[in-house]
């Protein structure tokens, strides 16, 4: 009863509020915008601001080009004087790319300018930069509620482009990070016949979209194709800042989309790694910055950021549930924009904790051994992978140290910068690994050295080709190196 009772006060309290506060502003040009239903939810989004004034907000476009590379020396692209667009190096005849920051940030930042180098060594484009610094500063929930104004403006662009040139949404790709994700979802919305040809989300910001109606976040409808990579997943309460359900037609979940390998650094880690202000960034949201990482790096890069269709449960493409190359697509720049399938569809990557983040997906299956000598044990095994043409570095199979127990079986998908291509095929590993002192109370090294006994490694590739690699009895101590050799029949017996 005090539950019913409870739930029934917040219905009228919130039905009352939404009669009460509910007002409309309006702006020449790009309508009117009101902070009533959908835009306001008692648990989602239970203050629902007006945005802020187009003078206010002071959105600007940024044009970059192969004739005009530098970040520095760009050419605005005016909503107010759209006659002036004919003085810049627009071309109609190239596709275009827009790229939109997030809360907090600038058109300066370091991200976005190097997106745009990396799109001008790709291909030749027209490159907008979305600046809407002043009005990503301040209230958070301003912010979230200024960027419907924002993406209002990037329509507003497109149609301004269309009828000067006789361009079409079609030929536009809007990338955006955190908050800028659902100004594309914004921009996009407005375009029909035709749509905006593609939408990317990078991390699409969570608090205040999250289990919202698709009018107020970034979804299927606002693009021909919407792929989404999912970096910070966690709730607020633990200092996630994306999105945890799926938005687009293809919703990529690298590492797990939670905790990013290499996330972990201290404060002045960070800072002596990329300077004051983007370490500072780094530590605060390295996780939710991740996503801009992969898809920058993808643009010009020669590994495929090769991802397969999965649950959402990590463990589960971790144990190789999900390791089918017919139900692979490839994460960042290269997904598939011609897809047209279905909404929702969930893909997981592992990938490295640092530059290059891409890797090649390797599986390995090995079971440790019993033997009157075995103990379990905690540490931490790396291998290098010996093909016919090219051989790996050698990689942790884990980013902390596991606990190994004897006679069973462990499994571990892991990047290596080695593709089946690259090794010709294989023929041997190298096994090696080092133990967790602490796993005793006191230093086990001091009454004897552990030993690992594992014989057989089990390594499947991407493409489906499975390689059984033979070792020996013997027990393997920390540090050591052991050779495994591919058969192809099964491993002899003791």
């Amino acid at each position: 009863m005090e539950k019913t009772m409870a739930y029934t006060l917040l219905v009228l309290f919130s039905y009352l509020a939404l009669t009460c506060w509910a007002r409309e502003v309006c702006y020449e040009d790009i309508g009117c915008f009101d902070n009533g239903y959908p835009f306001y939810d008692p648990l989602n989004r239970p203050v629902s601001w007006l945005p802020e004034s187009r003078d206010d907000i002071g959105t600007t476009f940024q044009l970059n080009t192969r004739n005009v590379p530098s970040t520095s020396s760009w050419q605005e692209l005016s909503t107010y004087y759209p006659d002036n667009f004919y003085d810049t190096d627009f071309d109609p005849n190239r596709e275009t790319k827009v790229i939109t920051h997030g809360f907090t940030q600038s058109s300066s930042v370091s991200w976005m300018e190097e997106m745009v180098d990396e799109f001008l060594v790709q291909g030749d484009y027209n490159v907008i930069r979305v600046n809407w610094q002043r009005g990503a500063l301040g209230v958070y929930g301003v912010s979230a509620a200024n960027t419907r104004i924002v993406g209002a403006e990037v329509s507003l662009l497109i149609d301004l482009l269309r009828s000067h040139y006789g361009v079409e949404a079609s030929s536009f790709h809007i990338i955006g990070h955190s908050l800028g994700a659902h100004v594309a979802g914004y921009a996009g919305e407005r375009q029909n016949n035709p749509k905006v040809a593609r939408i990317t989300g990078l991390d699409p910001a969570g608090p205040y979209f999250e289990d919202m109606d698709t009018i107020v976040r970034l979804d299927t409808t606002d693009a021909d194709f919407v792929d989404v990579i999912h970096t910070d997943t966690d709730p607020i309460y633990k200092l996630g800042y994306g999105m945890y359900a799926p938005c687009g037609h293809m919703d990529f979940f690298p590492n797990g989309g939670r905790v990013q390998p290499g996330c972990d650094q201290s404060l002045f880690e960070y800072i002596g790694d990329d300077g004051l202000y983007d370490g500072t960034a780094q530590f605060v949201a390295c996780n939710h910055l991740r996503s801009i990482a992969f898809f920058k790096e993808s643009i010009n890069s020669d590994c495929p950021f090769l991802a397969f269709e999965c649950t959402r449960d990590h463990d589960d493409y971790n144990y190789g549930l999900c390791f089918n190359d017919d139900l692979s697509a490839r994460m960042g720049w290269q997904a598939p924009a011609d897809y047209r399938g279905g909404e929702g569809n969930v893909y997981q990557i592992n990938t490295n904790g640092d530059e290059p983040f891409c890797g090649h997906q390797y599986l390995f299956t090995l079971k440790m051994d019993e033997h009157r000598k075995a103990h379990d044990a905690k540490g931490q095994i790396f291998i290098t992978l010996i093909g016919y043409n090219a051989q790996s570095s050698k990689v942790a199979l884990t980013s902390e140290t596991v606990e190994y127990y004897t006679s069973i079986v462990y499994q571990h998908m892991v990047p290596y910068d080695v593709s089946p291509q690259d090794t010709g095929g294989l023929s041997g590993l190298y096994f090696e690994w080092d133990y967790d002192p602490d796993w005793w109370w006191w230093d086990w090294e001091v009454i004897e050295r552990p030993e690992l006994f594992v014989h057989q490694i089990q390594v499947t590739d991407s493409e489906g080709n499975v390689s059984t690699m033979c070792g020996d009895y013997n027990g393997i101590k920390p540090g050591d190196v052991q050779s495994f050799w591919r058969t192809d029949t099964v491993c002899p017996s003791k």
